[in-house]
């Protein structure tokens, strides 16, 4: 009997154990799905958060890379030079040099350096080839030795003269500012590439070969001398190349007149 008053007057409904047993079993697979999920979370950024940094460093080193290739100055980019004209010019203002301009001018201080290499070889009692040149050459350079007659111990440059070359009946003539230069090979002999020693005066060489530089009102009765045809090539009368280094002394053993020759040559 109190019993079943003690069950009348409770506050908290009566549920069959069945119900309060299968509740529990609802309960238990819910708990144990929360403790697995937040059990992956640290694996889930261990593996994301090295994955992140490798993507963003390889991001890194190509946009390094592509930076370098596209910014980077290129071997055959022109260079650029401040002007240095005469003219005033404005700071900062920049030209950029053309190699491309005047294609068919020689450079003057290359043709200024290599005749001094010319006649430091011709000064030792040899001949020194000439490089090859980039773009056809056309000058005369003459080194008077101090007591020559014809010279009269000056330095004379003529750079892309007026001048006239012409094949001559025995060789070539050249003519340039009061000045005439001839050379030929002995007798009737053509005159070709080649070194040519024993040179008498043009046109009295007879079976030597000949060399005559003189002007100005100057002139040697005899002389001697040597020369060097690096190059040589005509168009019937006209001629379309020549390269010659010559070494000449009036009266035979005067002081020596030098001279470096080369008219639209492939020769410095």
């Amino acid at each position: 009997m109190s019993n079943n008053n003690d069950d009348a007057f409770s506050d908290k409904p009566t549920r069959p154990i069945s119900a309060r047993r299968s509740e529990d079993a609802e309960d238990t697979p819910r708990r144990r799905t929360v403790k697995k999920s937040s059990s992956n979370l640290p694996l889930i950024l261990m593996i994301a958060v090295p994955v992140v940094a490798v993507v963003i460093l390889f991001t890194c080193v190509l946009t390094g890379v592509g930076a370098y290739f596209l910014f980077s100055p290129k071997p055959n980019d022109p260079v650029v030079v401040v002007a240095k004209d005469d003219a005033p010019q404005d700071k900062g203002i920049q030209k950029k040099k053309d190699p491309e301009a005047n294609p068919k001018e020689p450079k003057p201080n290359n043709n200024a350096e290599f005749w001094r290499v010319a006649l430091g070889a011709m000064k030792n009692n040899r001949f020194e080839q000439p490089p090859p040149s980039v773009a056809a050459t056309n000058y005369l350079h003459l080194d008077s030795s101090a007591g020559d007659f014809i010279g009269q111990g000056k330095t004379y440059a003529y750079l892309n003269p007026q001048w006239t070359v012409a094949k001559d009946f025995r060789g070539v003539r050249v003519m340039v500012d009061g000045w005439m230069f001839n050379v030929s090979a002995a007798g009737k002999d053509p005159l070709v590439v080649g070194e040519y020693i024993g040179a008498k005066r043009f046109p009295f060489n007879g079976n030597s070969p000949g060399l005559s530089f003189s002007g100005k009102g100057r002139g040697a009765n005899q002389l001697a001398g040597t020369f060097r045809v690096w190059e040589i090539e005509f168009e019937g009368n006209n001629v379309t190349r020549l390269a010659v280094d010559f070494v000449q002394r009036s009266e035979i053993a005067g002081p020596p007149l030098y001279g470096v020759l080369r008219h639209n040559s492939k020769f410095q």
